[in-house]
């Protein structure tokens, strides 16, 4: 391998170790933060009303799940991948495991939203 392919493999190796780093961030941050998701939720909910829009259970977990997913974790230590093929299986695992994660969390904010109206009914 001459310089230059060796000074993108070093690059991509680099980049890809952010991204799994910030991959791995933004799992521990939304696995322990179950009760964070429901007072978003409801803030979400408390938002729409005021601004006259639908409160309904699908809307809000529409906004809660962009805003989720626009949110940037901080990255963690670089995890310790040697080959950007093991960089590359690494995040596509985090990915997988981040996605059901998410999924946990909108589940659990429908339940909440579902069981728990209060002042906001569907308009």
């Amino acid at each position: 391998m001459n310089a230059a392919d060796q000074a993108a493999t070093n690059q991509d190796a680099a980049q890809l170790r952010v991204r799994l780093s910030s991959l791995l961030a933004a799992g521990e941050d939304l696995a322990e933060e179950w009760e964070a998701t429901l007072e978003l939720a409801e803030h979400l909910r408390t938002q729409r009303h005021h601004a006259g829009k639908d409160t309904g259970t699908a809307a809000v977990l529409t906004d809660l799940e962009a805003l989720v997913r626009a949110s940037a974790a901080f990255p963690t230590a670089p995890h310790r991948c040697r080959t950007v093929a093991e960089l590359r299986a690494a995040i596509a695992a985090a990915e997988r495991a981040y996605e059901r994660l998410l999924r946990q969390h909108l589940d659990h904010a429908r339940n909440h939203l579902d069981t728990h109206p209060g002042a906001h009914r569907e308009q």
